[in-house]
């Protein structure tokens, strides 16, 4: 990885609770409660500003080797299953290493909520700092580890609530957690070494951390190493709407060039309609050629328009995908309180795009049936007070089996139920015809 020397003046790494500042010019990192403390003693307006571990997601997968704009639809397709909150929640970015495999290319996905992102953001703004950029802090390490040419190693630096622990291997950011403060640094590196799925290696400590078994020490700290160590290779966390934002302009130039090539095509039909006015056929021939670059320009148009509507239907898709009708828990919630008394629910399976089992005891056959007949009438939409109209929450609902059996001499009813909660979609249909986007 190449380094060059950036113009940051100030390097803010920024966390819900407080702010560490760097300048690079003065060599001094402190710790404030807020920005307008941390950029009230300087004279810089702009600020590299990094995210803080505890903040930041940072995951790996390996993707087909394709071209970027694809990687990136698969990579948001899977946010749901690399982070613990939905995709619709997350400012993201990805890092395209140059690893690849027989399993595809390596990606390092980080992420981050985007309602912290915002808050950044408004922090920044209310203290008069420009962004230049947001960056994940544990991207200082791998800079710091290229400096002293490191491929393989556990860069360990101080946080305020423990230790920072970034794994770099085979030059690529693997893993960044925080771990707490404890009397054995060196076991936490090997649990995070292990988390990575990578065996335990080097350990570098870096400025103000002991670590006993440590096999390099770096008076640099990865917060120094943005600022004086620049990789060129930093992805950047936006918020979405500036991702959707920079896209919508995308497609409003290719409207303007087609527009402009429209105007061309007529400016020089009838240029050339002036200038060869003493020869008609050549004047034909001109105005021919004219109208057909109208036509071209017209149809790139509709191209270009009818890409934009399957973009538009493909992010649909994919946001209903990750925006179910119905969500787990209040899939469960409905089964279970649909349960009458003498109904007892001892077990629920319930996976997303399947149907869902309910297995339990009861003491009648009655009562199994008037469980069937609540579940049945939640299967179609409901009128109540006030013409408010409920939707429905299962379809094909059915009894699987039932047996009658004994507890403590006391007869009871087993049975199980199947039904489809409506609006559970599956994340992947493997029958759904694959459809051919024109390019």
């Amino acid at each position: 990885m190449s380094k060059t020397a950036p113009d940051v003046s100030l390097v803010l790494e920024w966390s819900p609770r407080g702010i560490v500042a760097f300048e690079p010019g003065h060599k001094s990192t402190r710790a404030f409660d807020s920005v307008a403390e941390a950029v009230a003693g300087t004279s810089s307006k702009s600020a590299l500003v990094a995210v803080s571990r505890r903040s930041v997601f940072v995951r790996t997968l390996f993707v087909p080797n394709a071209a970027r704009s694809e990687i990136e639809l698969i990579v948001q397709m899977k946010l749901g299953d690399l982070f613990p909150l939905p995709a619709h929640e997350l400012a993201y970015s990805v890092d395209l290493t140059d690893e690849i495999t027989p399993e595809g290319r390596l990606a390092v996905v980080v992420a981050m909520p985007a309602v912290d992102l915002r808050r950044l953001h408004e922090e920044m703004k209310a203290a008069g700092v420009r962004v230049q950029r947001v960056v994940p802090v544990a991207y200082g390490s791998l800079a710091l580890a290229d400096s002293l040419g490191l491929k393989d190693t556990a860069v360990v630096s101080r946080e305020e609530a423990g230790l920072g622990i970034d794994i770099v291997s085979n030059g690529v950011l693997r893993y960044s957690r925080v771990a707490g403060s404890t009397g054995n640094a060196s076991a936490e590196v090997c649990r995070t070494y292990t988390v990575a799925g990578i065996p335990c290696g080097d350990i570098l400590a870096t400025e103000g951390v002991v670590v006993d078994e440590a096999d390099r020490i770096s008076t640099i700290a990865p917060l120094e190493a943005l600022a004086g160590l620049w990789p060129t290779r930093v992805p950047t966390l936006e918020l979405p709407e500036t991702v959707q934002l920079r896209a919508q302009k995308a497609t409003a130039s290719r409207r303007r060039m087609a527009a402009f090539m429209l105007l061309a095509g007529i400016a020089l039909a009838v240029f050339a309609y002036f200038d060869y006015a003493d020869a008609v056929k050549v004047v034909q021939d001109v105005e021919a050629k004219g109208a057909a670059t109208v036509r071209r320009a017209e149809t790139n148009r509709k191209e270009a328009e009818q890409v934009e509507a399957q973009s538009m239907a493909m992010q649909s898709a994919i946001q209903l995908a990750f925006e179910p009708g119905q969500n787990q828990s209040d899939i469960v919630s409905a089964a279970a309180n649909a349960a009458p008394e003498g109904v007892w629910l001892t077990g629920i399976t319930l996976e997303r795009g399947k149907q869902l089992l309910l297995r339990g005891s009861a003491r009648t056959n009655d009562d199994v049936t008037e469980y069937l007949r609540r579940l049945n009438l939640m299967s179609a939409s409901v009128t109540g007070d006030k013409d408010v109209t409920v939707a429905p929450r299962f379809r094909d609902v059915r009894l699987a089996f039932s047996n009658t059996g004994k507890i403590d001499d006391v007869p009871i009813l087993q049975f199980s139920i199947s039904a489809f909660p409506v609006g559970n979609l599956p994340l992947v249909d493997p029958n759904q015809k694959k459809v051919a986007v024109k390019k």
